[in-house]
């Protein structure tokens, strides 16, 4: 599929603080969209997208990761869409694994 979306809903048992970074890590076989990110619940926002740096993903091409800059305290649940392309053939080889880092 093409573009579908991938919705996040997630419950923090820590305090995630502004300027702290959320960065998720996309299966493989599937490829993230850049400037898809949508907030729903509990989480604002400033600077994010692919990874074309290379901070954190070993290919340019096609990042596997994604990354979001807090611009404020996160609530403790949040929800958050993101768009990508799925593989061809449905298959879990991994989770999506995500992590935050205080800066």
């Amino acid at each position: 599929a093409k573009a579908a979306t991938v919705s996040l809903d997630m419950r923090f048992m820590f305090t995630l603080a502004a300027d702290d970074i959320l960065r998720i890590t996309r299966p493989p076989g599937y490829k993230l969209l850049a400037g898809t990110l949508r907030t729903l619940r509990g989480l604002q926002v400033g600077e994010n997208g692919l990874d074309f740096m290379r901070r954190f993903s070993t290919d340019y091409q096609n990042p596997e990761d994604y990354y979001m800059v807090l611009s404020a305290t996160a609530a403790a649940s949040v929800l958050f869409n993101l768009k990508a392309d799925l593989p061809a053939l449905p298959a879990k080889p991994i989770n999506w694994f995500v992590r935050s880092y205080s800066v």
